[in-house]
């Protein structure tokens, strides 16, 4: 796995969309961290405005409905997604694992 994830750092950074930056994936024990940038925002903005919180609720149906992160699934059991702001700030971080997807 870690020669997926040095494959997959060597086309980073890699917008996600128009505010989000992909930044880096790595190996941590049983899974696989993915740092992100919202390059639009501080990091005390999206923590004042519940970027985690909310994060928490949509994410794991999207990561669950996506073919590349359910093959993921079949290695490692535990997919983090960790968030900063464009200043660098950590916002938090949201974990998923392969038990939320049906």
């Amino acid at each position: 796995m870690k020669n997926e994830t040095s494959e997959l750092n060597r086309q980073f950074p890699i917008m996600v969309d128009s505010e989000t930056e992909m930044r880096s994936a790595a190996v941590f024990e049983r899974a696989i961290v993915f740092k992100y940038v919202m390059i639009n925002e501080t990091s005390s903005w999206l923590k004042s405005n519940y970027f985690i919180s909310e994060m928490k609720k949509t994410l794991p149906n999207t990561v669950c409905s996506d073919p590349w992160s359910r093959d993921l699934f079949k290695k490692w059991p535990t997919l983090i997604y960790s968030y900063s702001g464009k200043n660098g700030g950590f916002v938090g971080k949201v974990t998923v694992s392969r038990t939320a997807c049906p």
